[in-house]
C-alpha cells in the first residue's frame, strides 16, 4: 500500500515508511536454504500463508523504487526465490497440493513436521489462496518490460 500512496501523492512520508519496511528484508532470519521465517518464534519454518505477509510488498516496491542490490533486482529476484522455494519444499507429489508449512530445522522438528521432508501434513485452503494471490501480485506487478529479465 505504501508504495502505491507514494505514486498517488508523491508524499515522502509514504517513500520513506515503504524504505524502512524494504530495509527490514536485510535482517529476517532465513533457512538454511534461504527461505524466510515464518516469524521469529519459529525458527527454520516456512509456512504457505506466509508468501503472502511480505512477498507482495516486496513486488510492488520494486516495481515502483529502485530495489537493486549489487546490480540486481532484490525484489523481484526474492519473490521469486521464495515462492519457488516453498513451492518446491511443500508440493505432495501425490496431489500436487502445497502443506501448510514446512520445519527445516536440523534437528528438533516440530511435532506436526514429518521427521523426513519436514512438512505438515495439513493442507490448508486460505493459505493456498495466499499463495496463488502471492504469485498473481508479483505477476501483475512485474511490468511486461521486466518480465523476461526476472522469469516472472
Amino acid at each position: 500500500m505504501l508504495p502505491f500512496l507514494y505514486q498517488q501523492t508523491g508524499t515522502a512520508k509514504y517513500k520513506t515508511a515503504a524504505d524502512n519496511i524494504r530495509a527490514r528484508y536485510n535482517t529476517i532470519p532465513r533457512k538454511c536454504r534461504q527461505g524466510f521465517w515464518h516469524k521469529q518464534s519459529c525458527p527454520n519454518q516456512m509456512w504457505l500463508d506466509s508468501i503472502y505477509m511480505g512477498e507482495p510488498f516486496l513486488a510492488r516496491y520494486g516495481a515502483v523504487f529502485d530495489c537493486k542490490v549489487n546490480g540486481v533486482d532484490f525484489c523481484a529476484a526474492t519473490v521469486v526465490e521464495q515462492i519457488l522455494l516453498i513451492s518446491q519444499h511443500l508440493r505432495d507429489t501425490t496431489t500436487g497440493l502445497l502443506a501448510h508449512a514446512w520445519d527445516d530445522s536440523p534437528s528438533g522438528k516440530q511435532s506436526w513436521a514429518n521427521s523426513t521432508t519436514g512438512n505438515s501434513c495439513c493442507v490448508w485452503g486460505r493459505a493456498l489462496g495466499w499463495y496463488a494471490m502471492a504469485w498473481w501480485t508479483h505477476w501483475v506487478t512485474c511490468l511486461p518490460t521486466r518480465r523476461a529479465a526476472v522469469t516472472c
